[in-house]
């Protein structure tokens, strides 16, 4: 990786204390993953992954195996309806070339990941979305980087996903520690998420980033067989972050 190894590692650290401080439970994920984990339960293409030997593939998304690793729990102990708040740092690899500046085909972000289950009314959905924002908008101000926008967007997956987003928009409008909330009324096509996706937006030497992408999706539902299942992931990119924090001075 062409990084400063010592700094990207502080810049780790920091990460995850920021985030445990906020009760996201911080994580150490093998580099290899279960094969199938992006695949079966979402979108991913298997040929974007680099797979392996004895049932395995190399780690390409974190928090397909967080989500796996809380329907563990939660099937032993299918009477739990706390949250659960997990985050990490991980090395994603991709099996195809990446040919945008700063971009490689294996790449280091940050992932929260926030389980429950359906309290009627998108009352998780609101407060959850509103948390994860929260923090990491916080983070990024950490770095003195402010966000400039949270940008949503309409996904399908829920009855009605267009009360869904005006719901939750109404929410965190009302926030005022959070920067300024559109919905992308232009976005395109993703089943990878359910009722909601959200990005944050940041600039970086005048440029306008997207730095961080999340949303709901239906992974525990699927692996727990339980509609009621909720679970809201996000990812941002820690590796570029840095990049670009290294470019600004």
């Amino acid at each position: 990786a062409d990084v400063d190894m010592i700094k990207l590692l502080q810049l780790e650290l920091e990460t995850l204390v920021f985030l445990r401080d906020r009760q996201f439970q911080p994580l150490e994920l093998s580099p290899a993953a279960l094969f199938g984990s992006c695949s079966v339960v979402g979108t991913v293409c298997q040929d974007k992954i680099v797979s392996a030997v004895r049932n395995t593939e190399i780690m390409a998304d974190a928090t397909n195996s967080l989500a796996l690793y809380i329907a563990g729990i939660k099937k032993n102990n299918p009477e739990a309806t706390e949250l659960m708040r997990f985050c990490t740092v991980q090395r994603h690899m991709r099996a195809q070339e990446v040919k945008v500046k700063g971009h490689t085909a294996h790449f280091k972000i940050g992932c929260m990941v926030t389980a429950g289950r359906d309290g009627g009314d998108f009352r998780f959905e609101c407060s959850q979305l509103k948390d994860q924002l929260s923090v990491l908008c916080g983070l990024f101000l950490h770095w003195e980087i402010p966000v400039l926008r949270v940008k949503l967007q309409r996904r399908e997956g829920y009855a009605d996903p267009d009360r869904l987003i005006q719901t939750v928009a109404g929410e965190l409008k009302a926030e005022k520690e959070l920067p300024e909330i559109v919905i992308d009324e232009k976005a395109g096509l993703n089943n990878y998420y359910k009722g909601i996706q959200f990005k944050l937006i940041i600039a970086v030497n005048g440029q306008e980033i997207e730095i961080a992408d999340g949303g709901l999706t239906d992974w525990t539902q699927q692996l727990l067989g339980n509609p009621k299942e909720r679970l809201l992931i996000c990812g941002f990119g820690l590796e570029w972050l840095h990049k670009l924090m290294t470019w600004k001075v």
